[in-house]
């Protein structure tokens, strides 16, 4: 069990192992994949003039350099709603092809079973299920997917078979937050949600694409639910997540939160030194009561982080 006050804030690292792009591989494929995709699931439907549409926001993604395609629709708004579209569309189509379990293609990055072990190690019996939401752990991600909503639910269900009802209220109660929406809800999430299968691009039509949240100014102010989370947490673990000053906004991180009782975890493979400094800088100038050695970035995978650090 998790005893201590936690929060995980997850950035699209964090959803790799399980078949979900970065965003510098989501920026390839929007550019090489995308048309041939959408082209293959919905031919019969697909008119010339949309696809001339995707095809010049894609020419203009692509010359533009621009690494992050929500900069680049903030810059080009008129390329809002397709941009939304082309997303869904990739996100919907990593959902098809992503994996769990043993089936991930390596085992040494999956961390979501680590997480559920970790959570679920004192309950024994089935009638002993909502002692899951005793753990002090609160969720925070910046991704559109919906797998780990997803592995919970089913990982709980089928370990304890108890009433669906039953892990729909615990799922529900133990909340994930996507902060800036997601691709669709679940169907323990919402009774109109779509299942977390192979048939979300039949299902779920590109057209629909206003669960997300692409530009930066949809996206509304930092609520007093998320301030309080961080605040509250002892523990704050970022995994898969590159610190864009526009995330560090939309958590609250750019104002006086934190406190020098907390402990800062981050999984900062690739980067250099100097960039680790800069995080560690950033979070000090508008928190001072913070201390260097409040930091524990390392050069890990989400999975080699927790096995290490919680």
């Amino acid at each position: 069990m998790i005893t201590e006050d936690t929060v995980f804030i997850l950035g699209a690292g964090a959803s790799k192992p399980y078949g979900y792009p970065t965003a510098k591989e989501l920026r390839k494929q929007i550019i090489y994949d995308f048309i041939p995709l959408y082209k293959e699931n919905f031919q019969e439907s697909v008119s010339p003039g949309v696809i001339r549409l995707m095809e010049e926001f894609i020419r203009h993604f692509d010359l533009s350099g621009t690494e992050s395609i929500d900069l680049f629709l903030t810059r080009n708004k008129k390329f809002k709603d397709i941009g939304k579209q082309v997303i869904a569309f990739l996100l919907a189509h990593a959902e098809v092809n992503s994996r769990y379990r043993e089936k991930i293609e390596n085992i040494q990055h999956d961390w979501y079973t680590l997480l559920l072990k970790k959570l679920t190690d004192e309950i024994l019996n089935p009638e002993d299920l909502d002692k899951f939401l005793e753990n002090k752990l609160r969720i925070l991600t910046f991704n559109y997917d919906r797998s780990l909503d997803n592995f919970l639910y089913e990982s709980l269900y089928h370990s304890f078979l108890t009433k669906q009802s039953d892990v729909k209220r615990i799922i529900a109660e133990f909340k994930i937050i996507h902060i800036y929406g997601r691709l669709s809800y679940l169907p323990f999430e919402d009774s109109g949600g779509i299942p977390y299968s192979d048939k979300i691009l039949k299902e779920y039509p590109v057209e629909n694409s206003d669960e997300i949240n692409i530009m930066y100014d949809e996206r509304a102010e930092v609520s007093a639910e998320i301030l309080k989370t961080i605040s509250d947490a002892s523990h704050i673990y970022f995994l898969g997540f590159g610190f864009a000053k526009e995330n560090i906004q939309a958590i609250g991180l750019d104002k006086p939160i934190l406190n020098s009782g907390q402990r800062i975890f981050a999984t900062t493979l690739g980067m250099t030194d100097l960039e680790k400094d800069k995080i560690i800088s950033n979070m000090r100038k508008t928190n001072p009561s913070l201390l260097y050695h409040s930091f524990v970035l390392e050069d890990y995978d989400s999975n080699m982080l927790l096995r290490k650090y919680m």
